[in-house]
């Protein structure tokens, strides 16, 4: 590629590449956009009713009524059935419940505890040392306590260890610092099962410098890979391969493909 090569990424990019750098290729270089899943459909409206809530009590320093925000859950939810390509299993019916009920349970036993100085703020950060690279992203939560917290929506219990690992939250932790000045006094994921009866899972966790430093040398070794045109497929015993959890399985020669 050229000198001048230039690349912005994301978090939910790094995710990607790292889970699957031939994924990566065909959604950020070819352009091919993967219809989401229900559950993806789920998260996402999930989040613009959680933010319809908190936005405005930064201000206010009170919740919307539970109701309210559950409604603004079901519009974009039922606005994006279109979009979706439902998996077995799957339906706008059975997931649209679920995912009320989720939003219910996460505003009458989390958002109360909440005061947000923070919500969906975007940034960015340069490379000094390595031309042509940025990070961006946004920031979903930070509260008075100076916690940044990330909500989830997930099928079932989750493993303690996602918080602990996850290079998402590392990232976010950049971004605030880029924002603030300093890093997060720690990160939270909030989890919300999708069950019969909603469970809440606060998972608090921390990073260090050397977990910052780490994240972002390989955030240079991605661009590295990238720029060279390294797109090897994810491993065939990853779930990720597979006719069911790959939009782009009947395109790909390691998949389906030819």
């Amino acid at each position: 590629m050229a000198e001048d090569f230039q690349l912005r990424l994301s978090p939910s990019q790094v995710s990607t590449y790292l889970r699957c750098p031939r994924q990566w290729y065909y959604r950020y270089v070819e352009k091919l956009k993967e219809p989401p899943s229900g559950a993806l459909s789920l998260g996402r409206s999930a989040h613009v009713a959680l933010d319809h809530n908190y936005s405005q009590k930064v201000q206010t320093g009170a919740d919307r009524p539970v109701d309210e925000v559950v409604e603004v859950f079901r519009e974009d939810f039922h606005a994006r059935e279109k979009e979706v390509a439902w998996k077995e299993g799957e339906t706008p019916e059975k997931v649209g419940k679920e995912g009320a009920s989720c939003v219910r349970t996460y505003q009458e036993k989390v958002a109360p505890k909440v005061q947000p100085i923070l919500v969906e703020k975007f940034w960015t950060v340069d490379f000094e040392n390595v031309p042509g690279l940025t990070m961006a992203g946004r920031i979903d939560l930070v509260d008075s306590n100076h916690f940044l917290r990330d909500s989830k929506f997930k099928s079932r219990k989750p493993n303690p260890n996602e918080a602990h690992r996850s290079y998402q939250l590392t990232y976010y932790g950049v971004g605030h610092r880029k924002l603030t000045g300093k890093l997060p006094e720690a990160y939270q994921l909030d989890v919300v099962t999708r069950t019969k009866v909603p469970g809440i899972f606060p998972i608090k966790t921390s990073r260090s410098e050397a977990d910052i430093s780490r994240a972002l040398r390989l955030v240079v070794l991605i661009m590295r890979a990238i720029k060279t045109g390294l797109f090897p497929p994810a491993d065939p015993d990853s779930w990720i391969c597979s006719e069911k959890w790959c939009g782009y399985w009947h395109r790909c020669p390691f998949g389906g493909g030819k």
